[in-house]
């Protein structure tokens, strides 16, 4: 599992997620440095997500498989104490092929 940090000054580190095509892959957005306790979220954006769940403050959302050599956004807003905060992430979907090395999704060559 990938972990987000959100930190007290809003900002999100790592701003960008790798995952290889078919693998269902959760990432943990972790708002504790930020909002003590999360009373709502949202997740929005392009990334297809199989599902999400919220533990104190901490959201973990399940990607789904995506489209191999796309970069997705993924957004989650979370609430707490009357405050609004958002993290936005980059996911980047990578090709997997048997012997088959994709060198950054723009060109290739067996190997």
């Amino acid at each position: 599992m990938q972990t987000i940090i959100v930190n007290s000054r809003g900002q999100v580190r790592p701003t960008r997620v790798t995952k290889e095509q078919g693998d269902i892959t959760p990432v943990a957005f972790d708002f504790s440095l930020l909002l003590p306790v999360v009373d709502s979220y949202t997740v929005q954006g392009d990334m297809p997500v199989t599902g999400h769940t919220r533990d104190g403050s901490r959201i973990t959302v399940t990607l789904n498989t995506g489209q191999a050599c796309r970069i997705y956004d993924l957004v989650v807003r979370a609430t707490g104490n009357g405050e609004t905060r958002a993290a936005t992430v980059q996911v980047k979907v990578e090709d997997r092929e048997r012997g088959w090395n994709s060198m950054d999704c723009g060109c290739g060559g067996y190997w």
